[in-house]
């Protein structure tokens, strides 16, 4: 199982790695329907952070 990597900016993160186009915060929930589509997030991670529980059953249910 891969480690969470955590990100001092996560949106800078992302202008920087993800090359053209660039990263516009209007396209964040085609990066999640793709995140989630691909199994790079998961909607049942180990762990007991409820908070991070709450988001990862929204992403599974996101559409």
């Amino acid at each position: 199982m891969r480690r969470p990597v955590r990100f001092l900016d996560p949106k800078e993160h992302l202008k920087k790695h993800l090359g053209k186009p660039t990263y516009l915060a209007s396209r964040s929930p085609l990066i999640t329907d793709a995140a989630v589509r691909l199994g790079h997030v998961s909607a049942r991670p180990s762990g007991n952070n409820r908070s991070f529980r709450d988001f990862a059953d929204e992403l599974a249910g996101w559409k």
